[in-house]
């Protein structure tokens, strides 16, 4: 598929939610197998006389906010879930007010039902509004409606909507997961290549920013050492220092 048709095709999926995207949105959920260049979608874009500006969506940066108050005190309290991210219409960036919130959790292997039992017992404490089994929908209300463990990370092939996986946004994200959970849904990539292909560079990147802070605190931490060893060794008599280990006490 040319670039023109992706586009196009992109942009008549939208409109039937009533959605205008801007030049980033396309980018990120350009359908079609084939792998396109933010500067090659630009390039398309002023060639097909497509001048699209980033509107701002106030109901949705609202729900998102909420969202990540709420992730926080989760991440607090219960250790076992270690993936939360918005989906839907949030996720989207074209919330109403009348939304609720949806989420996906990730939790570890052999604790997803204890983990949603004291979630549910959580939100009822701490007076969060969620959406309960039956219950209409209500604005801001919390509906967490899929769930996975770590050892079973690939969408079911009914829940399956690929660009409803490219715009998850990332409340929580611990160990890694949510770069192993694209990578068991790698089917996405015959739908929304170059947004999936995205993602994974741009976690990668992240990661490879993390390991160089990394390097640069080993560095730092050794030389923290060097410099207070220096100070103490004349001074060290019973004491055992090391870079690993230090007991500063006197043996008795």
């Amino acid at each position: 598929m040319k670039i023109e048709a992706a586009i196009e095709k992109t942009l008549t999926y939208a409109n039937k939610f009533g959605m205008e995207l801007n030049e980033e949105q396309i980018e990120e959920r350009l359908l079609g197998e084939k792998i396109f260049k933010k500067k090659e979608i630009g390039e398309a874009l002023r060639k097909m006389g497509l001048s699209l500006t980033k509107k701002k969506n106030l109901v949705t940066r609202k729900k998102m906010k909420l969202a990540q108050k709420m992730a926080r005190m989760v991440a607090e309290n219960d250790s076992d879930i270690l993936f939360l991210g918005v989906s839907g219409s949030v996720a989207a960036e074209n919330a109403k007010k009348k939304d609720d919130i949806d989420i996906l959790v990730i939790c570890r292997k052999n604790r997803l039902w204890w983990s949603r039992l004291k979630l549910k017992l959580f939100l009822k404490k701490n007076k969060i509004k969620h959406r309960s089994y039956g219950k209409k929908e209500r604005s801001n209300d919390f509906c967490f409606n899929l769930w996975l463990e770590e050892d079973s990370l690939e969408i079911p092939k009914n829940k399956k909507n690929a660009i409803d996986l490219i715009l998850l946004k990332i409340l929580i994200n611990k160990e890694k997961i949510y770069e192993k959970f694209l990578k068991k849904n790698s089917w996405a990539k015959k739908w929304v290549a170059s947004g999936y292909e995205k993602k994974l560079n741009k976690k990668e990147k992240k990661n490879k920013n993390e390991e160089k802070e990394n390097l640069k605190k080993d560095c730092l931490n050794i030389l923290a050492f060097g410099l207070q060893y220096i100070y103490m060794a004349k001074r060290i008599r019973e004491e055992k220092v090391g870079l690993k280990k230090a007991f500063f006490h006197k043996a008795r």
